[in-house]
Formats: structure tokens, sequence, C-alpha cells
């Protein structure tokens, strides 16, 4: 505990009941039904408890050489002595993810934790992480997938699957409204399937991170509909069970972005903004969300998505210099709408544009300052596109594709 520091715990209902049948001693610190503690040390699961011990691993890594970076307060890094070379540390909460440029600073790293910590340690060219299962493959490739997490949620909602298949996430039919309710029964479960579907998205699965969002914004409310556009994910995730993602040695280790957004998708008229960020041939960030303001038009609506993917830009650049592979130049924003790409760069009459000239005038300040550089980029190969609305599914596998995805 920390020093002059003072935790009292609360324990009542049947823990306490269960509590003082096992050590009858602990009657006399009974009010009313509920015990009454001073905490001496830590508890997992203690609000505080996180914190210390992120202190705790946070003093060890620095004084084995790592530092704290700047953007990202999990990420540790080091630099190998005598060389360029980066050893990273990712810590979530009581897990490491430790990418070591050699054995030796592997070992070290390890050896310093030993002296405060059992540690259980993985090795080799495949290993777990957060439910992330990483292979590196004979050429030097990485994959990530989430196979066995994808495995439980398909056991999880079997049901709602029913031994069926779909070669789509979501169709057209997805952006539809209809206003029959989801029995009040069915409601917990619908949004358990959403957020279990959102951190498979979220992480190895952007092919149906647009359909998960979507259904999300529906949470307060879902329909009968959404339940069955539900199931229709499933059944995807069900015929492509074994998706992932694929990082190539062979890539450059440059860094690209892609705005994209769809106009009036959602049933109040706002759009959908997606956002992919590509690091090599593989996107290391996605984001699909429903538009906060109304836009009148879809080019306004592509303005919206740029602005916002643009304020990810000097992140990226402190990240990837801190990784040791830093950003030379301005960084390439892929755009299909020419129209905004003009605004970005040359700005737009008052009377049109009046009412968005912060968004505006932020965008011309990253094109000026070389922070961004607009690129046209056909629809068919706008990485982002697929974050924006349902495809066909060739299209679909087209942008499977360009995502970087594969079967691992």
């Amino acid at each position: 505990m920390r020093e002059n520091k003072t935790i009292i715990i609360r324990i009542r209902g049947k823990l306490a009941i269960l509590m003082k049948e096992v050590l009858p001693e602990l009657k006399e610190y009974d009010h009313k039904g509920t015990l009454f503690f001073y905490l001496t040390k830590f508890m997992y699961g203690l609000a505080e408890a996180a914190r210390a011990f992120y202190d705790r691993v946070h003093g060890i890594l620095v004084s084995l050489g790592f530092k704290r970076s700047e953007v990202d307060e999990g990420l540790f890094v080091k630099k190998v002595d005598g060389t360029q070379q980066v050893h990273t540390v990712c810590l979530h909460v009581d897990d490491i993810l430790s990418l070591a440029p050699n054995t030796d600073a592997r070992k070290a790293l390890e050896q310093g934790l030993k002296q405060h910590f059992g540690i259980k340690e993985q090795h080799g060219s495949d290993i777990s992480y957060l439910g992330l299962v990483i292979k590196r493959t004979k050429t030097g490739d990485i994959s990530v997938s989430q196979i066995g997490y994808t495995q439980d949620i398909l056991k999880r909602y079997k049901d709602d699957i029913d031994n069926k298949t779909s070669k789509i996430p979501a169709s057209t039919e997805l952006i539809k409204h209809e206003e029959n309710p989801l029995p009040l029964k069915n409601k917990s479960k619908y949004l358990s399937a959403v957020m279990s579907l959102m951190y498979l998205a979220k992480l190895t699965r952007p092919d149906i991170l647009m359909p998960v969002s979507f259904l999300a914004t529906r949470s307060q409310n879902p329909s009968v509909k959404s339940h069955q556009d539900l199931r229709q994910v499933m059944r995807y995730v069900n015929a492509t069970r074994t998706a992932g993602l694929l990082f190539e040695t062979s890539a450059a280790m440059t860094m690209t972005l892609y705005a994209d957004a769809s106009h009036l998708t959602h049933s109040d008229g706002r759009g959908h903004t997606g956002i992919a960020i590509k690091f090599g041939n593989t996107v290391v960030a996605t984001r699909s969300t429903k538009q906060k303001i109304q836009a009148r038009s879809s080019t306004e609506a592509e303005l919206i998505a740029a602005e916002e993917c643009a304020t990810y830009v000097p992140y990226l650049r402190k990240l990837c210099q801190e990784l040791g592979v830093p950003q030379r130049g301005p960084l390439v924003m892929g755009q299909d709408n020419k129209s905004s790409m003009f605004i970005m760069v040359q700005g737009g009459q008052f009377q049109r544009v009046k009412h968005m000239l912060s968004r505006i005038a932020y965008l011309r300040s990253m094109v000026d300052s070389k922070e961004i550089q607009p690129s046209y980029v056909p629809t068919k190969d706008m990485v982002a596109d697929i974050l924006t609305k349902p495809l066909p599914a060739k299209l679909l596998q087209h942008h499977k594709l360009l995502l970087g995805m594969m079967d691992c």
C-alpha cells in the first residue's frame, strides 16, 4: 500500500455470510450484516491495484533501460546498445509482449522481471497474447488472428448461427430502419453479441467492422431486423473463422492513410466515416463510426472523415519515430472524392463551406505544413470503402486483400 493511504473495503450479502461461516471470529467485525476491513495490501480487481502494479512495472522497465512512450503509456522502448535496433515492450495489466531484436535482449528483460515476479514465458514462432494468435512463417512474414476467440463466439451464439454460413457479413438491407422492437429478454444477448464481435473486428477482422459498428448504434433500441442482421454477421464469421491479418517483411515500412464516408447512411440522415491506416501492405488501425454531425452533401461527409483521419497524424509520426521507423515527408491520405480533395488544398467558396470553416482550416494547415498529402484513389481501390457500407461478395474479397487479410 502507498504511504498515508487508507482503504476500507466493505463486504456484505452472501459473501459476508459465507465468510462468517468459514471464519466465525469475523462476527465481531459485523455491523448489521456488513463486514468492514482495512486493506494492508492491494487486492486483484481493486480499482487502485491496477495502477499500483503498473507503477511498479514501469519502475522496473525504466531500471532496465526502457523508456515509456510519449503517446502510449502501455508501450516501452529501448535502443539496443551500438545499434539502431529497438526493443519494444507492450504492457496490458500483467500481460507483456516483448519484441526483441535478438536473444540476448530478450533474456536480459526476462531476467530483470524474474527478480521481482514469477513469470510464464512463450517463445518461438507461434505465441498467443490477449486472445491473439501470432505466428511467424518461414519467410519471416507474421500472421495475426483470433481463431480461438472466434471459436468461443461461435460456440456461445450457436443458436443464432444455426449451422449456417454467409458469403457476406451484411447486405444493403443493413441500413434500412425498422420499428419492430426486439423483445426485452433478447436485448441483453444482442448487446453481448455485438460487443463480442466488436473486439474481434477491432483487432483482426476489419471486414466485419462496419456492420458491427452499425449494429452497435442500435444497442439502445434494437429491432427484430437488427437481430437478423446480427445473425448474418455471425454466419459470415462462421464461414471465415480462420481469417486474420498478414504482415509481410518485404513490404515498405511506410504508413498510408485512407479516409472515406458514405452520405445519409443512418435513419437520422447522418453519414458514416471509415478510416484505414496501413503500415506496409496491411492495416494496423481502422475506424468505422457514425458521423456526429449532419453533412449536407457527400463532399461534406468526406471532409468530416478526412479531418478526423488527419488528427491521427501527429500521434502516428511520434509513434513511428519511437519504434525506429520514422516517416519522412507528408503522409499520403487516399481520397476518392475529388471535390473534397480540392477543398483540402485550395479551400472552398465561403457561401458553401462557411459552416465548416474550422474543419477545412485544419485540413488546409495539415496540407500546407506537409503533414499530409491528399492522393486520389478510385473507389474500387479505396481501402476504407469497406468501412462505410456493405459490399457485394466479389468486391468484399477484393477489399479484404487491400486490408492485408488472409486465412491463417
